[in-house]
């Protein structure tokens, strides 16, 4: 954010042509309205396709039909499964029962999420019941070899109805195979009707399941439980040509016509939960089998982590998954945020009805007239321009408000898994630097680090850290490096500006901090209480807005050393070197001691800015330690710049930076081999801890060297890129909305707007959350100039009604606490 950008006294909206979405009124709310009806639009086809197969708004059903292969990465319909790691297994399995019926596929099933948690498994006999059990967590999982539908079979089902205390959690079945291998006539039929004469036994079941899930749990105030049920797995398709001769009358026709029979009559039951995308899985992956018949270990771990998404999603409560998975309960907190935002929609109708009742009842009086008529007013603040202005932006607040939060915390919008790609990554930006360097312009001052450079800059890096999320190549650790290094040049960039602006201004009115600080936190505020997130979720915001204060105080404190103080009075800026020597003592100690660092952050209530989702600072400890010196290099660095300035060793107005044509050459090359040589070291980073322990004073260096080969030249200095500066003018609106409506479920998927459309998808996507965040920066320039104003007594009244709302806030955190998972003894 520009300085420049909080220093306006009045509410103010930009004059635009009136409401109509027509192209030559106004490109920006063309694209604008462009965006909203995509968004309607898509709205209401996610509407009706989630509500016409009955599943009740539930997206579970989607894990157990229908899928696709990504890579080697298995994507449900319009879903997130998640991944199963071995002590989440071990924790969802405490104290339940697992069976397994069916043949050998069946038992493959069961040794993949037997191998998960066992440390040793002996391979038992073929064609024979198995079991494994863990006393330490009282967890029973059991294999039935029943390769075809029998009497026993039937027998073993009754014993668990009349048995509650040898009844499984869930049970996993599945048998065909047996049947079409013996490739006689009827077998078909017969096998319809063992299955119709078993499936009343099988829906007693799974009402009993049912039954025992509602007594255990509904009088917990725990909503964390076990999925109790029985699922039923499809026959996978085999690979005819890799099949032995004894199993070539398996067929993948056979296979069709006996999982079309079993779908046809267990969902009569109404319990039985029919598992095909297993089956799809495997048609998907025909490469994935050696005999023909059985799967590997790479298929038969998706089928596991169905199984686990299905029974464990609402006990082990994965932040990274959507299927299978109750929605967050909206807290009361949420509510009545949501009840603010909708009265200023109702308050904002209102004010249109009664102005235009009023422009027709005005119409033809005179001044005095129009004085007397507002005088008999019982609401004059209903015809205020002021107040309307700022009702009318919250309105826009709340209907962006809204498609936030059904895109990122409903089941109304699809969510998928991101998609490793660092082909798209790089090619992206390739392609945005092009449309960077081709939109360039010749900028307002040949300054160096001038305000369109910086804008640019901030464009360019907030599109790599963006864009890196979207395409999830965190596993490139030299693109991890390079990403985390963009992250501390915007600090760096943070602490340059406004370093040079309380230099150069000498302006330290708390007005103008106020301002700052709301223009910078007021959306995101916002969206924390709607979401239910806590700040530090947006961890960019935080650590601007607490670096902000300590620019600010570093500067205002005594003794202060402005421009215009060192004019006077050369020698006070020996100071200066003294504050950033304290400065950087202070920051080595914070940072450096576990103890201080934990106390300081700890202290109440400013303990609330930095405390995760998980109740800790610990993200924040390390977050904020990494990128611990970039702010202060930032101001160490607009500090040798004024001084050199001040001193005339810069011709910034001359071809050359320096004076001395060599001294430019030679600052150039070394910028150049520094810049190559940490680009070197990052690619002989073997592991993140090892770049971790480097970064916060080695990231200086390639942050420097690029600011002088970018500078270095008159030519490069006084050239922007237009498309950047202008990405960077709405940066902090792009960084947290792209959580939301790019990403989705808490930044763990990617947000569908246009199903099975891939690229489309992303395309248009794209569109809507920069036309959203483009209006997102408008709204918040208006809300943020009309909160702070110069009046004092006005500021008081606000103030206390802040704290106010603070302590609100505090209490519903308190009161209203979200229900915590259930951890049986």
């Amino acid at each position: 954010m520009n300085m420049e950008e909080a220093s306006g006294d009045v509410v103010t909206e930009k004059k635009l042509p009136s409401t109509p979405c027509f192209p030559f009124y106004n490109a920006g709310n063309f694209c604008k309205c462009i965006a909203w009806f995509i968004i309607f639009l898509s709205a209401t086809f996610h509407f009706y396709r989630l509500f016409k197969n009955d599943y009740s708004g539930h997206k579970c059903p989607l894990l157990f039909e229908s899928g696709y292969w990504i890579g080697q990465q298995w994507q449900p319909e319009g879903c997130i499964m998640h991944r199963y790691s071995i002590s989440e297994i071990k924790v969802c399995l405490q104290n339940q029962k697992v069976a397994f019926i069916g043949d050998s596929r069946i038992r493959s099933v069961y040794y993949e999420l037997v191998d998960s948690i066992a440390e040793t498994v002996s391979a038992g006999k073929l064609h024979e019941n198995l079991r494994y059990e863990d006393k330490a967590t009282n967890t029973s999982i059991e294999f039935y070899w029943y390769p075809e539908l029998t009497d026993t079979m039937e027998q073993l089902l009754l014993e668990w109805i009349k048995s509650r205390g040898k009844k499984p959690d869930v049970i996993i079945m599945g048998v065909a195979t047996w049947t079409i291998k013996k490739n006689l006539p009827f077998l078909s039929v017969d096998y319809q009707e063992k299955l119709n004469s078993l499936s009343g036994i099988i829906k007693l079941v799974g009402q009993n399941l049912s039954q025992s899930k509602a007594e255990k749990y509904d009088h917990l105030s725990s909503r964390f439980h076990h999925e109790r049920q029985v699922i039923w797995i499809q026959q996978d398709p085999v690979v005819e040509k890799k099949l032995s001769d004894s199993r070539k009358t398996i067929t993948n026709k056979e296979i069709d016509i006996y999982n079309y029979a079993a779908q046809k009559i267990l969902q009569k039951t109404g319990y039985v939960r029919i598992l095909k995308s297993t089956a799809l899985m495997a048609s998907g992956m025909p490469e994935e089998t050696t005999d023909g018949l059985h799967y590997s270990k790479f298929i038969l771990k998706y089928k596991v982590d169905a199984i686990l998404n299905s029974f464990c999603n609402n006990y082990i409560y994965p932040d990274d998954a959507s299927c299978c998975k109750d929605l967050e309960r909206i807290t009361k907190l949420q509510f009545n945020a949501f009840s603010v935002l909708g009265t200023c929609v109702l308050l904002w109708i209102l004010m249109v009805f009664t102005r235009k009742i009023r422009q027709i009842n005005i119409k033809g009086l005179t001044a005095e007239e129009v004085k007397g008529y507002d005088s008999f007013s019982t609401a004059p603040w209903l015809y205020s321009e002021k107040m309307y202005i700022v009702i009318k932006n919250m309105a826009k607040l709340s209907g962006i408000m809204l498609y936030i939060f059904l895109a990122d915390s409903s089941f109304l919008y699809d969510k998928s898994h991101k998609q490793y790609s660092p082909t798209a990554f790089f090619v992206v930006l390739a392609v945005l630097f092009v449309a960077g360097v081709a939109f360039r312009r010749k900028a307002n001052t040949s300054l160096v680090l001038n305000d369109d450079q910086i804008g640019e800059f901030k464009g360019w890096l907030i599109l790599v850290i963006i864009l890196y999320n979207y395409t999830d190549v965190q596993k490139i650790l030299p693109v991890f490096v390079n990403v985390r290094l963009a992250f501390s040049f915007l600090l760096f960039l943070f602490g340059f500006s406004h370093y040079k602006y309380f230099w150069y201004s000498n302006s330290f009115h708390l007005y103008k901090v106020c301002k700052i600080l709301a223009h910078m936190n007021i959306f995101c505020v916002v969206v924390c209480l709607i979401m239910g997130h806590t700040y530090q979720y947006y961890l960019l915001l935080p650590m601007l807005s607490l670096w902000f204060i300590v620019i600010y105080f570093f500067m205002v404190s005594f003794p202060r050393t402005t421009h215009n103080i060192v004019v006077n009075q050369p020698i006070s800026n020996n100071w200066m070197i003294a504050k950033f020597s304290l400065m950087f003592a202070l920051v080595f100690v914070v940072w450096g001691n576990e103890t201080v660092c934990d106390w300081l952050f700890n202290l109440f209530p400013f303990r609330e800015l930095f405390v995760g989702s998980d109740g800790t600072i610990e993200q924040w400890k390390y977050s904020s330690s990494l990128h611990r010196y970039s702010v202060l290099f930032g101001m160490l660095t607009a500090y040798i710049y004024v001084t050199l300035k001040r001193y005339h060793l810069l011709d910034e107005e001359e071809k050359w930076l320096f004076s001395n044509y060599k001294l430019s050459i030679g600052f150039l090359i070394g910028s150049i081999c520094a810049f190559l040589g940490y680009q070197i070291q990052a690619f002989n980073c073997h592991t993140k801890e090892f770049c971790d322990h480097t970064h916060s004073l080695a990231s200086f260096i390639p942050v420097i060297s690029f600011v002088v080969m970018r500078n270095i030249s008159a030519r490069f200095r006084s050239q922007y890129s237009l498309l950047f500066a202008w990405i960077g003018d709405m940066a902090l609106e792009l960084f947290v909305v792209h959580h939301h409506i790019w990403l989705a479920n808490d930044s763990f998927g990617v947000h569908v707007l246009i199903p099975d459309y891939v690229t489309v998808n992303a395309l248009v996507t794209s569109f809507t959350f920069i036309c959203v965040a483009h209006e997102v920066k408008e709204i918040r320039k208006i809300l943020a100039d009309a909160l702070i104003i110069k009046d004092v007594m006005v500021m008081l009244r606000r103030l206390i009604l802040f704290l106010f709302m603070l302590v609100i806030v505090w209490w519903h955190k308190i009161h209203d606490v979200k229900p915590t998972r259930y951890k049986p003894h």
